[in-house]
């Protein structure tokens, strides 16, 4: 699916007035895919607009918040709608009442939010708006406005994303640093995808997707399970952004290069050497069974399946794996049962809320190992 720009629409006065409900209901409903692809929110009370922070430490690859950061919080474009004819009888007060809402506006949006301003006017008299025949008459004609509003927004919010992506490429990168390439290459090709340009987030996904391949032999052992969910990651956005540019054949492929290089470790040796080769199995499982779902969405959209070539022969691989990850399980629990209690407190309490993807619960606020104690834990509360 591709990413939407998120766009802010406020000016609670005029979006409550009654001249003003088609353009609201216009701009919130549910996009079709002739229109642009935006993500607009109505906000009827004060905005809340994030703050640039500082920069967090931290040893992981890719935050976890970082692509929710565009996706939910940080608005491309803030739209003000003010109700101000030309010809108002209190034309500079309304003036200078614009002006003021728009430095608020641009004051508080502290990660360089886009701001666009448009006013409602009003060109028919109220009792001619609401008569019949001729009411329907101007509700075709403001649709066709609304569809150009509606463009402004996307080019508007597309000039907020390419000054990102140039503020990121500007930044110098040490190439004996694989984890900080990859994050790189991975936030310009999320924020391509968010302006709609596909092809370019196809591209360093890929690179971002190299970079981890290169550097297997160099992953510490202690953060191999975080290396490879980012490979998964990076895995199923190439494939997905394949199906998307009808690159079926390139994305089969893809996965078979993925399951060649990868499929087969390295394990490693932690949380302990069992554990390690029950997750890489594990791990194997979840990527067929995540492309099956690519594979079948794609051939509901339209894409013709071979006998040969289905969603289906990648879900049966899931299971095998999964069937054979349980027996692992099972054989595990058999020759090395638990004798002690759950821990407490529980090691797996932040599994939901881990900073960087794939990153060990119990080793958040830690850039190596944590204490023997907690990793003892951690372990028993695994198995």
């Amino acid at each position: 699916m591709s990413k939407r720009s998120r766009i802010e629409v406020t000016g609670r006065r005029v979006i409550a007035k009654c001249e003003a409900e088609f353009p609201r209901r216009s701009i919130s409903t549910v996009r079709t895919p002739d229109r642009p692809p935006l993500n607009l929110r109505l906000v009827t009370g004060e905005l809340d607009l994030p703050q640039k922070s500082e920069k967090k430490g931290g040893k992981g690859i890719l935050r976890r918040d970082w692509p929710l950061k565009y996706i939910e919080r940080v608005p491309a474009l803030i739209v003000l709608f003010l109700d101000l004819d030309w010809d108002h009888s209190s034309w500079l007060e309304k003036k200078t009442e614009a002006e003021s809402k728009c430095a608020s506006l641009r004051a508080s949006a502290g990660q360089a939010s886009r701001i666009a301003v448009v006013l409602l006017q009003q060109r028919i008299r109220m009792v001619n708006l609401y008569s019949g025949r001729f009411f329907r008459a101007v509700f075709k004609v403001s649709e066709g406005y609304v569809s150009k509003l509606e463009s402004a927004f996307h080019e508007l919010a597309q000039g907020f994303y390419q000054q990102k992506l140039k503020t990121i490429r500007a930044r110098s990168i040490p190439n004996n640093s694989p984890s900080l390439v990859v994050r790189q290459l991975f936030k310009l090709a999320f924020l391509s995808e968010l302006r709609q340009d596909t092809h370019t987030a196809y591209r360093n996904y890929r690179l971002a997707y190299e970079q981890c391949k290169d550097h297997v032999e160099s992953w510490e052992g202690i953060d191999i399970f975080e290396w490879r969910s980012v490979v998964g990651l990076l895995n199923y956005k190439i494939c997905e952004l394949c199906f998307l540019h009808n690159m079926a054949v390139e994305a089969i492929n893809q996965m078979r290069r993925h399951q060649a290089v990868f499929f087969a470790g390295p394990a490693g040796v932690y949380p302990t050497p069992a554990l390690a080769n029950i997750e890489l199995q594990l791990w194997n499982a979840k990527q067929c069974w995540h492309f099956a779902q690519l594979f079948e969405q794609a051939v509901v959209n339209g894409l013709t399946a071979l006998a040969t070539l289905n969603p289906g022969t990648h879900l049966d691989l899931a299971a095998s794996l999964y069937s054979a990850v349980n027996k692992s399980i099972l054989a595990l629990k058999k020759s090395s049962p638990v004798t002690k209690p759950y821990p407490v407190p529980d090691p797996m309490a932040a599994i939901q809320n881990t900073v960087f993807f794939g990153q060990r619960p119990w080793r958040i606020g830690y850039d190596g190992l944590a204490p023997a104690n907690v990793e003892e834990d951690a372990v028993t509360a695994i198995l």
